[in-house]
Parts: C-alpha cells; sequence; structure tokens
C-alpha cells in the first residue's frame, strides 16, 4: 500500500479510537431503582439525594407528598455515593410532630440509605433535615419538605 495514504489512514483510525475513549459531555448515568416519589396506596417512597459538596445537595423530589396511607421513606444518596454517608441522626422533622406521624428512623447500611415511617393521618406539611457525613466530617443540615395528604 502506498505510503501516502497508509499514513493518513493509520492517523485517522488512532484519532476515531481516542474518540472513544473520550468523556461524551453527558450527565453521569443515574443508577437503576424505584422511580422517586410515592405511587400511593403504602408503597414504598423514594427520595434519590445528589450530593454535590457539603453544603449542595439536591432531592429528587424536591417536596415529597405522601398518599395512600402508612408509608415507608427511603432515602438514598444517588451521586456522591461513597464519600457520601448518611450521619447517625439521618434524618430529623423539625416540625412539631405531637401525634407521631414519623418513626423508626434507622440507617439502611445495605445501600448507603435512610428509612423513616409516615403514618400519613394528617394533611401537614412537615420541614425536614438531613444530615450528611463526607468520611468524618459531619456535612451542615439539609432542609426539603414532607407534605401528608392521607
Amino acid at each position: 500500500m502506498n505510503a501516502r495514504i497508509l499514513i493518513p489512514a493509520i492517523a485517522l483510525g488512532l484519532f476515531l479510537s481516542g474518540c472513544e475513549l473520550m468523556p461524551s459531555g453527558k450527565p453521569q448515568e443515574r443508577p437503576a431503582g424505584a422511580p422517586p416519589g410515592c405511587p400511593g396506596g403504602g408503597a414504598e417512597c423514594n427520595v434519590y439525594i445528589d450530593v454535590t459538596d457539603c453544603t449542595h445537595a439536591t432531592f429528587d423530589p424536591d417536596r415529597l407528598e405522601v398518599k395512600g396511607g402508612q408509608s415507608v421513606i427511603h432515602w438514598r444518596i444517588r451521586l456522591g455515593e461513597g464519600s457520601y454517608t448518611f450521619a447517625p441522626t439521618g434524618i430529623i422533622i423539625k416540625d412539631p410532630d405531637p401525634d407521631g406521624q414519623f418513626h423508626g428512623g434507622k440507617r439502611s447500611d445495605h445501600d448507603n440509605g435512610y428509612v423513616l415511617t409516615d403514618n400519613n393521618t394528617d394533611t401537614n406539611t412537615y420541614r425536614y433535615g438531613v444530615d450528611l457525613m463526607h468520611g468524618s466530617e459531619a456535612c451542615a443540615r439539609i432542609d426539603p419538605t414532607i407534605i401528608n395528604q392521607k
């Protein structure tokens, strides 16, 4: 084969194979799991947390609407997993809860999550705090919302 053709063909092949290894610029794929939110009817509610750093996190959904009776709410760290975990306190209900709507909060070590039962027998809105750790450093508390709708 002629060197004038062979050298550009090799260069093109190397260029194209390098493109295959380059990041696409697309957002990181989310791990598969149950859809976010509460499907109702007492099924498990899912909240996914994407942690950017110790002071910034986003929640999916941001405002959790609980419908259809008692539900277990399961928070999972989706991005930042491994370097971020729930503090022992995990989820703190910040508004008064005189009827004991929320109970049984505990870490779920098998998926770096936290679970809490919501009796959901009222129609109140509750602010809650999320306590995370980055290694041994406690992060600032983050404050999303739960909306009970019976």
